[in-house]
C-alpha cells in the first residue's frame, strides 16, 4: 500500500521535490522500470506506468541534484508515456517534471522550450 502512495505523484509541486525522500522514490520505482532478470521492461516494455515510474525516478534524482542522470529518465518517461484517457494527468505531470528539471538546473531556455508544450 505504501508503494502505491509513493507512485501517486508529487503533491507539493515543489521543483524536483516530492513529499517523500529521493531514496524512498528510488526504492518504490526501481522495480517498475526494469532491473534484474525479470524486469518490468521485459514483461511489459511499452506499459505507460513504466514510463510514469521512470519519470518519477528522474524527479528523485533531480531532487538530489543529479541533473545529468535525471534528464534522460525524465525526457524518455514523458516522450514514451501513452496513458489511457483516465490517466492523462500523468502525462501532464511528467511534462511538468521536465520543466522543473531545467529550471532547477539553471537552463531557462530549455525550461521554456518544454513549457511551451504545455499550451
Amino acid at each position: 500500500m505504501r508503494r502505491a502512495g509513493l507512485l501517486a505523484g508529487n503533491p507539493d509541486g515543489l521543483p524536483c521535490k516530492g513529499h517523500h525522500s529521493p531514496a524512498e522514490f528510488r526504492r518504490a520505482v526501481t522495480g517498475r522500470i526494469g532491473t534484474g532478470s525479470r524486469s518490468r521492461e521485459k514483461e511489459i516494455p511499452e506499459d505507460w506506468s513504466r514510463y510514469n515510474a521512470m519519470s518519477m525516478l528522474g524527479e528523485a534524482l533531480c531532487g538530489e541534484g543529479k541533473f545529468t542522470e535525471a534528464e534522460p529518465l525524465l525526457v524518455e518517461g514523458y516522450e514514451k508515456m501513452a496513458p489511457p484517457a483516465q490517466a492523462a494527468v500523468r502525462k501532464r505531470e511528467a511534462l511538468g517534471r521536465v520543466v522543473k528539471l531545467y529550471e532547477a538546473w539553471g537552463r531557462p531556455e530549455k525550461a521554456a522550450e518544454w513549457a511551451a508544450r504545455q499550451r
